[in-house]
């Protein structure tokens, strides 16, 4: 193969990279804090900007989830989730985070599409009203004006075994966002309550910068190319 062809070649791959989004599958970290993260790239619940409604138990094979709007292309790193009371059987309880992409805000995770799933278990012990943040097996890419679904999937076990979720109402960060639970049944959702959750992580380039990119790098090929000719004509 001729440095010309290996050259495009490399060249074609090297944007492809940038641009290819993989879903993530596999284990999850979590860890326990007092304190809300800082630097969040989306959050849905100020505690200041809402009125606090009620606390929502998770329980055996309950899931619940917040929707988010993402305006940019982002890439997430962290989900916390705020947490007030739990009973001593919730400790070390199995989860599951799963992460839905939807064509709109009114879509359910199951007619959504599953993106990343990453499972793990609770800490050992929890303190109350603090804050639950799940790091999952891989970073996440999630794309400009697309919506997402965050959800805590309860893993099998005590009847007992409970985590409380504060739920908030009158919240000005909400930006019509859904609220999503499910028990043994269909999905439901709160269209005035939203939980508590931040997602951390990384701005991305857009697809527009990515090709911009593509565009220098392919000029910077044309012009190496026309000298490369030219030394080779001089040289005859």
């Amino acid at each position: 193969m001729n440095h010309k062809h290996s050259l495009k070649i490399k060249l074609f791959s090297f944007v492809l990279v940038l641009i290819a989004v993989s879903p993530a599958f596999g284990a999850a970290t979590v860890t326990n804090t007092t304190n809300a993260p800082t630097n969040n790239l989306i959050f849905e619940q100020d505690p200041t900007a809402g009125d606090f409604s009620l606390n929502y138990s998770w329980t055996r094979d309950w899931q619940i989830g917040q929707s988010f709007y993402a305006a940019t292309n982002l890439t997430a790193t962290n989900i916390t989730f705020a947490i007030s009371v739990y009973t001593p059987e919730g400790l070390s309880k199995p989860f599951t985070l799963e992460i839905y992409k939807t064509i709109n805000k009114t879509n359910s995770p199951a007619l959504g599409t599953l993106i990343s799933s990453s499972s793990g278990n609770l800490p050992a012990t929890l303190i109350s009203n603090s804050y639950l943040t799940f790091t999952p097996t891989s970073d996440v890419s999630l794309e400009a004006t697309n919506w997402y679904i965050f959800m805590l999937v309860s893993g099998t076990g005590s009847t007992n075994s409970s985590v409380s979720f504060p739920m908030y109402s009158n919240n000005a960060d909400m930006d019509n966002t859904y609220s999503w639970y499910k028990d043994t049944g269909s999905y439901g959702r709160y269209t005035t309550r939203s939980f508590e959750v931040y997602v951390q992580g990384i701005p991305e380039p857009s697809t527009t910068m990515v090709l911009a990119l593509a565009g220098v790098l392919l000029s910077g090929v044309m012009v190496l190319r026309r000298k490369t000719r030219r030394g080779a004509s001089g040289n005859h």
